[in-house]
């Protein structure tokens, strides 16, 4: 009987020291765990960041272009029908804006019309004060 109530308590002298060791590693991992969040919410943060400037960016350039096809692509439109030449139903001439750019596409009878539209063109976008690069891919097709 002797013995085992000194194999009890030593089991419970055992016992006593493992849940110290326990409660030990419980803190040892609690602090590593509190760092590796506390890193995990700094790079977090850091991306939130850098996707808000590119965010931002965007918007910036997206007004941009949205500002140009609300303006600059009609005053264009408008300046090409009112040329008595361009104004001929065998043409078509479409006009987009965007990306600093200005793009004529379809297709009209003659070279010089296509020339003359882009100079129109080239007209509108200086007179609006704009410094978009025209790009003339209107096609000759008599």
């Amino acid at each position: 009987m002797n013995r085992l109530l000194i194999l009890g308590i030593a089991c419970i002298g055992i016992g006593g020291s493992g849940c110290k060791n326990t409660a030990e590693g419980i803190k040892e991992d609690t602090a590593q765990n509190a760092e590796s969040a506390k890193e995990s919410g700094e790079k977090a943060s850091v991306a939130t960041q850098k996707a808000t400037e590119r965010l931002g960016s965007a918007t910036e350039k997206m007004g941009k272009n949205t500002g140009d096809a609300l303006t600059l692509t009609p005053r264009i439109k408008l300046a090409i029908t009112d040329d008595k030449t361009l104004n001929n139903t065998a043409n078509l001439i479409d006009v987009e804006s965007g990306d600093n750019e200005v793009r004529l596409t379809g297709h009209v009878l003659t070279e010089a019309m296509k020339s003359l539209a882009g100079t129109i063109a080239q007209k509108t976008i200086a007179q609006a004060g704009a410094k978009n690069l025209l790009v003339n891919e209107l096609k000759v097709k008599p």
